[in-house]
């Protein structure tokens, strides 16, 4: 999960592909997440196409990059639950629809059918499993759509969760934390946003079920080593792995 301010941007590579969910924001200055974070951290692992773009919903704070990534990259394949990367070759995420790359598996949990009338409801909710290790990529979805995903996907308890809608007191309802469980619970919130996300409440329910919780804001970027028959190592944090020497010694 990278750091890109008050929005969400996540890349996930297997042994030869790429997949990025969620481009991050736009800004006034009319650059973008994409532009200041994405790319970059992209081209420094040596990614030269993406496989897979996915834009969860339509909200600018996840679609505002996506144009930037297109113009970068080649990008073999298109999804999405809105219109943000246009009408046309694009696939719509929807439950049930799964595949593999380099036996990592992938698939959608939501939306399901009919549609949910909120953008935020509408998001992609992608689970990757690598062996016996479980993710779960949320967007934006709140209580309502939490609701309708553990009835009809029951995702199950994870190892990794990216915290849904930026740890909006909208979204993470008791029951879905008890349903997933996870042990690291990923938070992307901008320092100082406007909307105090995320809510300090938010953040206690996740402790209390157990789940360490991780926030861009805190740690900056936040990555993960998963491998089938291997233990989850502690995530590598940014801030903590390229701290200044004067930020080590007051530590």
């Amino acid at each position: 999960m990278l750091d890109v301010g008050q929005g969400l941007a996540v890349v996930i590579r297997t042994r030869r592909r790429v997949l990025v969910y969620d481009a991050g924001p736009s800004f006034r200055s009319g650059s973008d997440a994409a532009l200041l974070a994405i790319e970059p951290y992209l081209r420094r692992r040596g990614v030269r196409a993406i496989d897979l773009l996915v834009v969860s919903h339509d909200d600018a704070d996840h679609a505002g990059g996506a144009a930037s990534l297109i113009a970068g990259f080649p990008v073999r394949a298109r999804a999405a639950s809105g219109e943000a990367l246009g009408a046309t070759s694009v696939i719509r995420c929807a439950r049930g629809a799964r595949w593999s790359w380099d036996g990592v598996d992938f698939e959608w949990l939501h939306p399901g059918t009919p549609l949910a009338h909120r953008d935020n409801d509408r998001s992609c909710v992608l689970g990757i499993r690598a062996g016996e290790h479980r993710a779960l990529l949320t967007g934006d979805i709140e209580l309502e759509a939490e609701s309708e995903l553990l009835r009809a996907a029951s995702p199950g308890a994870v190892d990794v969760l990216v915290v849904p809608h930026h740890g909006s007191r909208s979204s993470s309802s008791p029951a879905f934390i008890e349903a997933t469980r996870p042990r690291w619970a990923l938070i992307s919130s901008g320092h100082g946003n406007r909307w105090r996300l995320p809510a300090a409440e938010v953040v206690a329910r996740w402790e209390q079920a157990g789940s360490r919780v991780l926030v861009s804001s805190q740690t900056g970027a936040v990555e993960f080593e998963l491998r089938a028959g291997t233990a989850i190592e502690q995530p590598r944090l940014a801030r903590a792995d390229s701290a200044r020497f004067w930020q080590r010694s007051q530590n």
